[in-house]
Parts: structure tokens; C-alpha cells; sequence
């Protein structure tokens, strides 16, 4: 009979098919991926060191241009606004939004730290 054995959260290789598949996946849809991988960080943390990991170098660039494409949109939009327009208001809150977006979706993406002892 087998011993049925536990793998240990630290282990490396612990969902390793499941970020492959993850990944095959996040290339056909990087949105979405960036989503499910942000709404699932507590339970699922391998999604979002899946799309940091070297493999994940194209979908992480993939992710990146759709939120920085969405802040070139916004920013083209209040540039085409006048001084004192009206419009101009929502068109700053919608430069905001998207920027922050980008910046969340930058420190996220962004490989972590390691620290030598």
C-alpha cells in the first residue's frame, strides 16, 4: 500500500502541470488570466508566480501592453479635451484609473526580491 504523503506548500514543483496549462491558456486570453490570477491570490498563489516565472515572459508582456494601451487611450482622450472643458473632469478621473491599474499590474508582475543571507 502507498503512502499517502502531503506535498508541502514550500515545494516548488507542487503545480507545476497546473501552470503550464495556466499558462497555455493565459496566452489565448491575458486578460482574463490577469484577473482570475488577481481574484484567486489567496487560494491560488501559483497563478500569479506562474505568470511571473520565466515561462510567463510573454503573457506577462501581453497583460502589460492591454493595461498600458488602456492608459495611452485615456491619455489621448484628455489631451483632445480643451483647458477649460467640462469634460475634462471625468477624462482625469479615467487617466487615474488607468494608471493605477498599470502601476498594480506592474508591481504584481514584477519578479520578486531575493534576499541573500
Amino acid at each position: 500500500m502507498a503512502k499517502k504523503t502531503a506535498i508541502h506548500r514550500s515545494n516548488p514543483n507542487a503545480h507545476a502541470a497546473e501552470m503550464g496549462r495556466f499558462l497555455v491558456w493565459a496566452k489565448d486570453h491575458p486578460k482574463e488570466a490577469w484577473e482570475q490570477a488577481i481574484e484567486e491570490r489567496e487560494s491560488k498563489p501559483w497563478m500569479l508566480r506562474a505568470l511571473r516565472s520565466r515561462e510567463g515572459e510573454k503573457v506577462r508582456e501581453l497583460i502589460r501592453s492591454i493595461f498600458l494601451e488602456d492608459l495611452m487611450k485615456a491619455e489621448a482622450k484628455l489631451a483632445s479635451f480643451s483647458k477649460p472643458s467640462p469634460a475634462r473632469r471625468p477624462a482625469q478621473l479615467a487617466v487615474e484609473a488607468a494608471r493605477q491599474c498599470y502601476v498594480e499590474v506592474q508591481a504584481a508582475l514584477s519578479p520578486r526580491r531575493r534576499y541573500r543571507k
